[in-house]
């Protein structure tokens, strides 16, 4: 009975939504804001979430900017994907989407990026507050995040089952903490150096959590979830330093568990099985390890391990903070797996090596 209710809170939110979406866009249609929505421009805007106080700060507003980039070639009547693309500590909107030069790969793939930018006032570090109860619970930062999904789809045609949402660090455990509690709005998910959603619900957790592993029941979050969406496929990608000394590698398997679980397996605690697959690349000086999971013969999730790598973006520009030089190259790789999520054939996946940034094999 439980899961019935839930399911239809479920539909009834979907439905306000999308009489919520509808009506903005005809307001942003007939105030004219369509005329902005130039291709290959980079629009400043900011959303507010009615969910998205703070439980630590509740008297900040719930609202962020973000950069909205639109490809070149694009039309505003035309539904091309939308990509979520999150920054992490001591960093912003602008030098992460400098860094990872995803406006170029946008350009080439035709993509939509939604770059989300903290505020000082919310975190004088610019970190995003995964830790805070209401983000780790899908509602604060994270509703902000889905407010913001919103907006850009009330300004641009987006394809809705090639919605995807990335980050870095802190933003990576944003970017779980928002696609894992609303799995059924996201076609996939990527995590490069985060924590699972609800791996820490103050700081003093969050910095253990950090150093040495979530000790929740990550995987619990991830059922939990499902069982509000009903039958979901999010399947995850984890990128992780293997001499990162700011998030702790065992962070990685506990994303893992987490995305077993959303998707259906029986998993619990922090601790994923063995993998159905395993597989060593070579890209120039550094080794990556693989590892797929699958859900009745659909991934679930893959785990690349990266040999050498720090706490880093790794394939970034390295003129910026955060970013290693080294293939592979972190942007390519996650561009890559969304894209083949929808069109490769159930338990067979592909090499990961993109075209033209390494030697895997």
């Amino acid at each position: 009975m439980k899961e019935q209710l839930a399911r239809l809170a479920q539909r009834c939110r979907e439905a306000l939504r999308g009489v919520g979406e509808r009506a903005a866009r005809w307001w942003r249609r007939w105030r004219g804001r369509d005329r902005i929505l130039q291709p290959g421009r980079t629009l400043r805007l900011d959303a507010s979430a009615f969910g998205g106080r703070l439980s630590a700060w509740p008297l900040l507003p719930p609202r962020r900017s973000f950069e909205l980039y639109l490809p070149a070639g694009a039309a505003a009547d035309t539904a091309i994907p939308l990509l979520v693309w999150i920054h992490g500590c001591r960093q912003d909107a602008v030098g992460f989407a400098a860094g990872t030069r995803i406006r170029r790969h946008a350009d080439e793939r035709g993509i939509a990026v939604l770059m989300p930018d903290q505020t000082r006032l919310a975190n004088p570090m610019r970190c995003w507050n995964w830790f805070d109860p209401a983000t780790a619970d899908g509602r604060g930062e994270a509703a902000i995040v889905l407010a913001q999904v919103e907006q850009v789809r009330a300004l641009q045609a987006i394809d809705p089952r090639r919605i995807w949402i990335a980050g870095l660090s802190s933003g990576a455990a944003l970017a779980a903490a928002v696609a894992i509690h609303s799995p059924q709005r996201f076609g996939a998910l990527a995590c490069h150096s985060g924590l699972p959603a609800g791996a820490a619900r103050n700081v003093r957790e969050a910095r253990k959590a950090m150093a040495e592993g979530t000790r929740r029941d990550v995987a619990a979050i991830g059922a939990a979830a499902r069982a509000r969406a009903g039958e979901v496929h999010l399947p995850m990608l984890v990128i992780q330093g293997m001499d990162d000394a700011t998030v702790a590698p065992a962070n990685a398997d506990a994303l893992v568990a987490q995305a077993l679980a959303v998707n259906g397996a029986a998993a619990t605690g922090a601790t994923p099985p063995k993998p159905d697959a395993e597989r060593r690349h070579r890209f120039e000086s550094r080794t990556v390890h693989e590892a797929d999971w699958l859900v009745e013969g659909r991934l679930a999730a893959r785990c690349l391990r990266i040999d050498g790598l720090g706490h880093a973006w790794s394939g970034g520009d390295a003129a910026h903070d955060y970013f290693d030089a080294a293939l592979p190259e972190a942007t390519a790789l996650i561009l890559d797996f969304f894209a083949d999520q929808g069109r490769r054939q159930a338990g067979r996946p592909p090499d990961i090596s993109p075209k033209g940034t390494g030697n895997g094999h």
